[in-house]
């Protein structure tokens, strides 16, 4: 595996760690923002895979995508969980009014796990 690869895949990592701790202190608002960015760094390093930078997270998510869901090399399921965190990630970072629930903050952990090993799987297997 590529070393910048690695050091994203780390990342994603370490954001999975992060919203682990912080569901424990239900801190949800930032549970839910750390899984994202997990699933986000995943999708970059899918990316760093196939020398494509992509500056924006809506430009990740297309190229995403466009190279890994459209190909069926990685399942659509993945696509609904990648949908999900993001709108949910939205509401936690920018909608003052509106806080995830505990129930939604664990259920954006349990994908962001599912999806970080499914990359990981992905990456074992090439």
């Amino acid at each position: 595996m590529d070393e910048r690869v690695e050091k994203v895949l780390k990342e994603a990592n370490q954001a999975l760690d992060d919203a682990d701790f912080l569901l424990a202190g239900e801190r949800t608002q930032a549970t839910v923002n750390r899984a994202y960015y997990c699933v986000f760094h995943c999708m970059q390093a899918m990316l760093q895979m196939e020398n494509i930078q992509a500056k924006t997270h809506q430009g990740t998510l297309r190229k995403f995508n466009e190279l890994f869901i459209k190909t069926e090399k990685l399942p659509t399921e993945s696509a609904k969980m990648i949908t999900n965190l993001s709108v949910l990630r939205n509401i936690a970072d920018y909608d003052y009014q509106a806080v995830p629930s505990l129930e939604e903050a664990q259920e954006a952990v349990n994908d962001a796990a599912e999806f970080l090993a499914l990359i990981e799987n992905y990456f074992s297997t090439e």
